[in-house]
C-alpha cells in the first residue's frame, strides 16, 4: 500500500532539541511494549501497520530539513515490521528522514519505538493501543470500541491532533526554573553503545496504598524513592572533604491534563523537584511531602503557561526564525550541552494507567514503557500501569545495574509499611 502524497508539517516547538542532541550512536526516543497472551503473528501485525499508517501522519513519519526549519513528512510507504534485535538502537539518518518510527515483534510482544521529535508518551501510547486493537481485530475478529487512545483508523486525522499546542497555550510572561549544577549519576557507557532495560512489576494497588499512607500521589511516591536512591549513590561515591551536590530529577508532565489539547504531537513539559545538599538526611516521609509540594507548585496552569512562553520565546523572534537551520542547530546543541541535562540526573516518566476496553484487555498480559538513557547520566526510568499491575522500567547504557538495585530495594521498604 502506498499513501497519497501529503502536506508536510513544521516540526513542533520542542522537537528540534532532540535533533540537536542527536549523535551517531544516540537517538533520544522511547518504546512501548504490549505483551500479549499468545505469540505475535508478524504477517497480521504487518497488515495492522498498513491499516493505521494514514491515521497518524505526524507520528508514522520522517523528518526532513528545509532551509529554515525541519518538516515532518508522513510516510509514503507503511513501515515494515521487523523482528526485535536490540532495545532502542540509534536511528540512522535514513530512518529519521523516511520513518522515525519502528514496529518490532518478539515472542508475545508488539513493540513500537519512536524518535522523541515525533511525539511524546501520550501520542506514542495512542499509536500503540490503536495498533494493538487493529491487530486483535484482524486476528480474532474482535470489535474493539474506540476510546481516547484507540482511534478509528478509517477516519482522517483531526486538525486538533496535528496542532503544535506549545504556541496555542503559551502565556504572555515567560518563566522557567533557575538553572543549577546538580549531581549526575556515575556509569561508564557500554562500548559499543547499547541499551539494557530492567523492569520491576508490582501490584498497582500496593503502590497506591503506600502513596495514600504518606499522603502523596503515586508519582510523588516514586519520585521520592528515586530521589532517596540517587542520594544514597552520591554518598557511596563521595570522598572525604567533598561537598554533596543538590539532587534534582525530571518529572515529565502531560500538558493535556492542564490545557484542553487533543494534540498527538509533543505536548509535555516537566517539573524539577530538588533536594538540597543540606536536606539529604531528611526522613522519607518529609522528603515525599517536600517533593509533592514542589511538583504541585510547578504544575499549576499559570506556571506551565509561563514555562510554555519561555519555551516558545526564541521562535517568536523574527531574527531567530530566519536563521539558517544549520546555525540554529549549532546554537541549540551548545545550549543542550550547557543546560539540557545538567539540571537533573534522571527522568521519571509515569504514563499513568492504561485502560483499553475489556474485550481487548483479556488478550494482553502487560504493558511496558522504556526511555532511551540520557547522554550525561546513563539512566532513565519509565512507568506505566495496566490491569492492576505497574511496570517500572529502568534503562541504562552502562554495565552496573546500581541505581535500579538501590531503587527496587528502597521501594520494597516503602510499600511494606
Amino acid at each position: 500500500m502506498r499513501c497519497k502524497d501529503s502536506v508536510s508539517y513544521p516540526l513542533d516547538n520542542s522537537a528540534i532539541i532532540h535533533l540537536a542532541a542527536r549523535r551517531k550512536n544516540y537517538t533520544n526516543g522511547f518504546r512501548i511494549v504490549i505483551t500479549l497472551k499468545e505469540p505475535v503473528c508478524a504477517e497480521i501485525l504487518q497488515k495492522a501497520v498498513i491499516r493505521i499508517t494514514l491515521r497518524f501522519p505526524t507520528i508514522i513519519a520522517g523528518i526532513r530539513p528545509g532551509f529554515f526549519q525541519y518538516h515532518v513528512v508522513p510516510c509514503t510507504v507503511p513501515p515494515r515490521v521487523r523482528k526485535e534485535e536490540a532495545c532502542l538502537s540509534p536511528m540512522t539518518d535514513e530512518e529519521i528522514k523516511t520513518c522515525a518510527f519502528r514496529v518490532l515483534y518478539c515472542g508475545n510482544r508488539i513493540i513500537t519505538e519512536y524518535f522523541h521529535s515525533l511525539t511524546d508518551g501520550y501520542g506514542g501510547m495512542t499509536v500503540a493501543n490503536t495498533l494493538a486493537a487493529e491487530y486483535l481485530r484482524l486476528k480474532y475478529a474482535v470489535s474493539v470500541p474506540g476510546t481516547e487512545m484507540i482511534l478509528d483508523v478509517d477516519a482522517p486525522a483531526a486538525k486538533e491532533e496535528l496542532s503544535d499546542d506549545y504556541f496555542t497555550y503559551a502565556g504572555r510572561r515567560a518563566g522557567a526554573p533557575k538553572a543549577k549544577t546538580v549531581y549526575q549519576l556515575p556509569g561508564q557507557p557500554f562500548s559499543p553503545w547499547r541499551v539494557q532495560a530492567t523492569t520491576g512489576v508490582y501490584e498497582a494497588e500496593q503502590i497506591l496504598n503506600a502513596a495514600h499512607h504518606y499522603g502523596v500521589s503515586v508519582t510523588t511516591l516514586l519520585a521520592a524513592t528515586m530521589m532517596s536512591s540517587v542520594i544514597e549513590i552520591q554518598k557511596r561515591y563521595q570522598t572525604a572533604g567533598q561537598h554533596q551536590k543538590p539532587t534534582q530529577i525530571m518529572i515529565p508532565v502531560n500538558l493535556r491534563n492542564i490545557f484542553p489539547s487533543r494534540s498527538l504531537r509533543n505536548f509535555s513539559l516537566y517539573a524539577l523537584p530538588c533536594i538540597e545538599a543540606q536536606d539529604k538526611d531528611t526522613a522519607f516521609e518529609k522528603m515525599a511531602e517536600n517533593i509533592g509540594t514542589q511538583i504541585a507548585q510547578q504544575t499549576t496552569k499559570d506556571y506551565m503557561a509561563a514555562a510554555l512562553a519561555m519555551n516558545t520565546k526564541a521562535q517568536r523572534f523574527p531574527l531567530y526564525r530566519f536563521l539558517p537551520l544549520p546555525l540554529k542547530l549549532l546554537i541549540l546543541r551548545a545550549a543542550h550541552q550547557l543546560f539540557g541535562e545538567n539540571n537533573s540526573c534522571i527522568s521519571l516518566s509515569n504514563l499513568g494507567q492504561i485502560l483499553p476496553p475489556e474485550n481487548m484487555r483479556k488478550y494482553i498480559e502487560r504493558v511496558d514503557f522504556v526511555l532511551t538513557p540520557r547522554i550525561q547520566s546513563p539512566y532513565n526510568c519509565g512507568v506505566v500501569s495496566f490491569n492492576g499491575t505497574m511496570s517500572i522500567s529502568f534503562s541504562r547504557c552502562c554495565s552496573e545495574p546500581e541505581l535500579e538495585e538501590v531503587f527496587f530495594k528502597k521501594l520494597k521498604e516503602v510499600i511494606h509499611i
